[in-house]
């Protein structure tokens, strides 16, 4: 009994110290404003990643190729013919070789993989000039022109796309796309050419849209609208293969005329359908083209292989 009166003595000590309810000389707290407070909180954090994206380009700015002719890196000259008749197919394929970092790894896989090994077009996405240059002459494409968008910044390397071609190429360039990364300020390029088949000539790209954490998918539609406005001063027949970096924009070419052959094949980097061919201007009615993706060697790329074999009728003599 005495210890419990002392103990209610001493609360009412320490309660007199602080102030009873009635003579609290504090400062009124104001009513709590949660929306208010949040607000703020958003602003704040806002202003924080702008300001930590500024300080990231600042130490990791993206080094650029800008020039749309340079720098440039190619096979044999455009002038030059092909030796072998012309064939009743073409076989495209494309492929993003994660960083150009196994390089022979995709070379061993062209050869041991049947739909792969005797491509007549090749489209490849993060590439160097270097590997390029090995695979093509892995696989006696004699003709190819390579643009680096930018430089790595993983591997201090060019990084870019790639047209190889059994068939001599002219007219290349390389397409800027719009919108540079939010971060780093990367941009995305498509590479353009037109192979000679004979008296034919096919229009070819081989394009690498943003990744969803660079851009909005507005912006992307947008770099898949720069190719296909380019693609569209064309009179050729028109392949175009690469990386769209998001599921279900290969709708976009499809509406606008060009066919995508590549729907439907299940994931092409993890379980997502991201690596495509369209064509435009090709007779795909007589017979379908043959198809697929190559599985079960994700130790060589992050994504897979696509490829697709068309008809293609040679002239009369």
């Amino acid at each position: 009994m005495v210890a419990r009166q002392a103990s209610h003595n001493r609360a009412r000590m320490i309660d007199d110290r602080r102030g009873s309810p009635g003579n609290d000389t504090r400062p009124a707290v104001p009513p709590r404003r949660p929306w208010r407070r949040l607000g703020l909180s958003l602003v704040a954090a806002v202003r924080g990643r702008a300001g930590a994206a500024a300080l990231g380009r600042e130490r990791v700015a993206a080094v650029n190729f800008s020039d749309p002719m340079a720098p440039r890196f190619a096979g044999e000259r455009g002038g030059a013919r092909a030796v072998e008749p012309e064939r009743a197919e073409l076989r495209v394929v494309t492929f993003n070789i994660e960083h150009a970092r196994e390089v022979d790894g995709a070379i061993r896989l062209f050869h041991g993989t049947l739909p792969l090994r005797d491509p007549d077009f090749l489209m490849l996405q993060e590439m160097d000039e270097d590997g390029v240059r090995r695979i093509a002459a892995a696989l006696s494409l004699a003709h190819w022109i390579y643009y680096p968008a930018t430089v790595s910044r993983s591997r201090g390397r060019n990084f870019g796309n790639a047209i190889l071609s059994r068939w001599p190429l002219e007219d290349d360039a390389k397409l800027i796309l719009p919108h540079l990364a939010w971060r780093h300020g990367k941009q995305r390029i498509a590479v353009r050419a037109t192979a000679r088949i004979g008296e034919r000539r096919v229009r070819l790209y081989s394009f690498h849209l943003a990744t969803v954490i660079e851009q909005l998918p507005a912006a992307r539609r947008d770099q898949a609208l720069a190719v296909v406005a380019d693609a569209d001063a064309s009179q050729d027949p028109v392949i175009m293969a690469g990386d769209t970096n998001a599921p279900g924009l290969w709708k976009l070419f499809d509406r606008r005329g060009y066919r995508c052959l590549s729907r439907r094949l299940g994931g092409t980097a993890g379980r997502f359908a991201i690596d495509h061919v369209f064509v435009r201007g090709l007779d795909l009615r007589a017979l379908p083209p043959a198809r697929g993706v190559v599985r079960g060697h994700d130790e060589v790329s992050d994504h897979r292989p696509v490829w697709v074999t068309l008809r293609w009728e040679p002239p009369s003599p």
